[in-house]
């Protein structure tokens, strides 16, 4: 995001922006059926046909803030989720970004060693938490032990 008050400044737009534009339309109750924001990154579930007019009327701003939409009737990702509709169920994984690095912390650093140690733990539950397939948490599994690897 660049600048160290961009978090803040793009969760207090976008709250501002969902109090006076997004909540207000009739057409936002009765088609959105979930909203869920994280500073700047959004997703929706919506029913009907007119979701690209509503997300055009968010456009529609006289500050030149655009919000980008990835439309799927299947799949979408959330910050480090993939979300999946099998069924009538939401099923998740882990999402990694295509320019995502292999950032974890080198074991060889100066970083004391209970926190070196915790590491794997941490990364191991929360694909154990994010996750909802034994399948997924398996294939990731085997992925963040390679990074592991890699890292030292």
């Amino acid at each position: 995001m660049g600048a160290r008050c961009a978090p803040s400044y793009a969760n207090v737009f976008l709250g501002w922006r969902e109090e006076s534009v997004v909540y207000k339309p009739k057409a936002f109750g009765e088609r959105c059926q979930k909203w869920l924001r994280f500073i700047d990154d959004i997703v929706m579930f919506w029913t009907g046909e007119d979701c690209n007019q509503f997300i055009a009327d968010l456009n529609t701003n006289p500050f030149n803030i655009r919000l980008t939409s990835n439309l799927s009737r299947t799949s979408v990702e959330f910050l480090d989720l993939k979300l999946s509709l099998e069924g009538l169920y939401v099923v998740t994984t882990l999402y990694r970004k295509p320019t995502a690095t292999n950032s974890l912390l080198h074991y060889s650093s100066f970083h004391p060693r209970h926190l070196k140690n915790g590491i794997p733990t941490g990364q191991f539950l929360r694909l154990k938490i994010n996750c909802s397939l034994m399948s997924d948490f398996h294939s990731e599994d085997k992925k963040l032990m390679d990074r592991f690897r890699h890292r030292g």
